[in-house]
């Protein structure tokens, strides 16, 4: 999250970086609080959609720099 603050001037993409924080941070909270309950699976499909919305946000970031530049 603090590095989508410091891209919230070079990028126009910085939100969905920011989004990908916040989900983290909620989905971290999640598995620590009812961590001994949780599935393996519920584990795994949390890290696998985290997963996606950093790939997201990074070629959402790439493609921002690249229309900049021209």
């Amino acid at each position: 999250m603090a590095i989508a603050f410091q891209m919230r001037r070079i990028s126009s993409n910085w939100g969905l970086m920011l989004v990908s924080g916040i989900i983290g941070i909620i989905f971290g909270i999640f598995i620590w609080s009812n961590f001994p309950f949780n599935a393996v699976w519920l584990i795994g499909t949390f890290i696998g959609i985290n997963l996606l919305f950093d790939g997201v946000w990074m070629l959402t970031l790439h493609s921002g720099q690249r229309r900049a530049l021209q």
